[in-house]
């Protein structure tokens, strides 16, 4: 009998495990988007000057992965990423957003579920970028149809969505959840802060100057679609950003960026930039240039695959090649944004909204910047 039993415990052992590598699979499949901005700097990568962060790389060869953030339990990974030649310093950068909001609704309700054509608020607004051209999933799809199934999703009424902070917040939702986020608690942060109230001021040296342009560079680190903006608001010592601030002095592109590689090689590209139907009203994005796999054009053409991405849990998968895919950790994308002339000169907070398509979630980050 003991001899019964052991041989069924050991069958079915292995049966749990088949099905737990099956899960595991599955829910990387369908993590959550990440990413943040690399230069300037950002106060929502203050722990890259902390260990475990200080110093990750994801090695010359892209074979090491960065700490892990995340209760085993709900899909941990870290922010890898390349910036160039020099050192990716994210620290936790990418774990900084919003989610549960959607179109037309005044809050976010945090819950990071997937579920087709979620409508947090049952707002009756609908999507006003349908144009294929700006579409990051979803081409072929009647817009605003029972199949559309993003058509409440952020980046279909860019700007319009609510945020939970100006800078986000830290795991960007309440409770650690698989499809959500999770927060490694630091000396800076514990999961749910807002990163307006509790990230401190971190001068970066980076000077602007009216009238002129910048080039910002931010990465993706896991991949989720839609389309991105740049924004400026005053920085007064004592007084949290807001996103109402942020929304008052939205940057426009000039029509150049770059795919910058972790050996140092660049592409050139043309970004696609939408104006119409965004909030404020007028305000200028770009829609995000890499593709996951074949939905529109990857800016970088002949560029070869497959290539090795680190997913969760210490895991590796693929993405298509060096400029597409779900994990494109081996570049990161510079643009160049017009300064305002008439922009009064001081200290002021450099705002990166990132509206994803396929989730109702918003990655969020802030960088303190000078402007003469």
């Amino acid at each position: 009998r003991l001899l019964v039993v052991n041989a069924y415990s050991t069958i079915m052992h292995k049966k749990m495990n088949k099905v737990a590598a099956v899960l595991a699979l599955v829910v990387v499949v369908r993590v959550s988007g990440h990413g943040s901005v690399l230069y300037p700097p950002t106060r929502n990568a203050i722990d890259s000057t902390l260990a475990p962060w200080k110093g990750a790389s994801i090695g010359p060869n892209n074979t090491l992965q960065f700490p892990q953030t995340g209760h085993w339990k709900y899909m941990p990974f870290g922010c890898d990423c390349s910036n160039g030649t020099e050192p990716c310093e994210s620290g936790q950068g990418c774990f900084w957003f919003s989610q549960g909001c959607t179109i037309g609704c005044g809050a976010c309700d945090g819950n990071g579920e997937r579920i087709s054509g979620r409508n947090v608020c049952n707002s009756t607004k609908m999507p006003t970028n349908n144009d294929p051209k700006y579409r990051t999933s979803g081409r072929n799809v009647v817009p605003g149809s029972p199949q559309d199934s993003t058509r409440h999703n952020p980046w279909r009424s860019p700007g319009n969505a609510p945020v939970s902070d100006a800078c986000g917040l830290a795991g960007g939702t309440w409770w650690a959840q698989t499809l959500g986020g999770d927060f490694n608690t630091t000396k800076y942060a514990t999961l749910g802060d807002k990163g307006s109230a509790v990230l401190p001021y971190r001068p970066t040296g980076v000077t602007w100057q009216r009238g002129g342009v910048a080039k910002p560079t931010w990465y993706v680190r896991a991949n989720h679609g839609g389309g991105y903006s740049y924004r400026l608001c005053k920085y007064e010592p004592g007084v949290n950003v807001t996103e109402d601030c942020f929304q008052k002095t939205p940057l426009d592109f000039a029509p150049t960026s770059r795919i910058v590689f972790r050996n140092g090689s660049s592409v050139e590209f043309t970004p696609t930039l939408l104006s119409n139907g965004t909030t404020p009203e007028g305000s200028m994005w770009a829609m995000n240039p890499i593709p996951t796999a074949s939905e529109y054009a990857q800016p970088c053409p002949q560029r070869s695959g497959p290539v090795d991405a680190p997913t969760a849990y210490l895991r590796w998968g693929k993405n298509p090649t060096d400029c597409s895919g779900t994990w494109p950790t081996t570049l990161s994308i510079e643009d160049t944004v017009l300064i305002p002339k008439d922009i009064e000169p001081g200290e002021y907070v450099l705002g990166f909204r990132w509206d994803c398509e396929e989730t109702t979630q918003i990655w969020q980050s802030c960088s303190d910047i000078t402007i003469e």
